[in-house]
């Protein structure tokens, strides 16, 4: 998302949350999509609302496609070659029962086989062709304003990207890097080396050297106590994952990958 990619692929964003939140993702996508952009998003039972926010609805069986076009359509569609539900039903219900083989009129898993060929005949003989003519008259299109349009590599320069992840990062961690136990340690370090070196002699190499060698050592050691004091708080579940044995299976993991 940071480069804004014109192509964007998501592997069930929706999966485990409740309704509420998986609309509010995709109120999210589809603000994107209107941006210009296309998202693909492999999706499992979505509810009604969110169905019907598809642009484009691809439902495969096996490998084989049996629609393919506006999320608005395919109940029609399917209606039109005889397969409606006998009672009011979520659209992705059906669609799903429709790619396991399972006709509107007899819910039994008999002939599952006989309603998928069925529906893959239906859809090539009703929309491949016409999704084909419309792959190229779009390539068409989309070639004539290539030719007139030069498009640069990234639509988000290389300061652009330092600067967002910059931001982010010192909105991420400021409460934890400008705490005021730091500060007042920093400050503290600070007067005691304005004291120790007050009004040196510049000639003196040796106490000069001296102060750069504390300086080194006060921040390369300094950021290192963060990491001794986050020991303690994460020893407790530190504990508990040794006693499951979670660090020997990772041990054996990476030994046996190595190999």
């Amino acid at each position: 998302m940071l480069i804004n990619p014109s192509l964007l692929f998501l592997d069930e964003p929706t999966s485990g949350l409740d309704s509420t939140t998986a609309q509010r993702i995709a109120l999210t996508l589809w603000e994107l999509a209107r941006g210009g952009r296309t998202i693909v998003m492999t999706i499992h039972q979505p509810s009604s609302r969110l169905f019907y926010m598809f642009h484009k609805v691809l439902l495969l069986s096996e490998g084989n496609s049996l629609f393919f076009g506006k999320g608005s359509e395919v109940m029609d569609y399917f209606n039109s070659i005889g397969f409606s539900p006998s009672v009011a039903m979520n659209p992705s219900d059906f669609l799903l029962d429709l790619a396991n083989g399972i006709s509107p009129d007899n819910s039994s898993y008999g002939d599952q086989n006989a309603v998928k060929q069925k529906l893959v005949l239906a859809y090539k003989s009703n929309l491949d062709e016409k999704l084909k003519a419309e792959v190229v008259e779009f390539n068409d299109d989309e070639n004539d304003v290539l030719d007139n349009k030069k498009h640069e590599r990234w639509s988000t320069t290389w300061l652009q990207q330092v600067m967002v992840l910059l931001k982010r990062g010192v909105k991420e961690r400021k409460h934890e890097f400008f705490s005021t136990l730091k500060i007042i340690q920093v400050i503290a370090v600070s007067f005691l080396c304005g004291l120790l070196w007050w009004q040196s002699d510049k000639a003196h190499l040796q106490d000069q050297s001296g102060l750069l060698f504390f300086y080194t050592g006060f921040w390369g050691f300094f950021p290192l106590f963060q990491a001794i004091f986050t020991f303690p708080q994460e020893r407790q579940m530190l504990g508990k994952e040794r006693s499951s044995g979670i660090f020997w299976k990772f041990f054996v993991c990476v030994i046996h990958t190595s190999f």
